[in-house]
């Protein structure tokens, strides 16, 4: 997998994975906070993933949901 990080001003930063390109910016200077939403989303999508492999092995279904207040 190859991964880059551009600095595109200010607070902004872009991430590119193959054809993918996330935005982030941070509110602190007029933006929009993307970079702890992709954190947090990182992070529950990696705690979905292990408890759904997790239920499927008990002979559950890994179709679960996480959601996070917003804070």
């Amino acid at each position: 997998m190859k991964l880059s990080v551009s600095h595109r001003g200010e607070t902004r930063y872009d991430i590119v994975s193959g054809p993918h390109r996330i935005v982030t910016d941070h509110r602190s200077n007029g933006g929009q906070d993307a970079g702890v939403e992709l954190f947090v989303g990182s992070v529950a999508s990696c705690v979905a993933y292990f408890v759904g492999r997790f239920c499927m092995r008990q002979g559950g279904t890994a179709a679960i949901a996480l959601t996070a207040p917003q804070s």
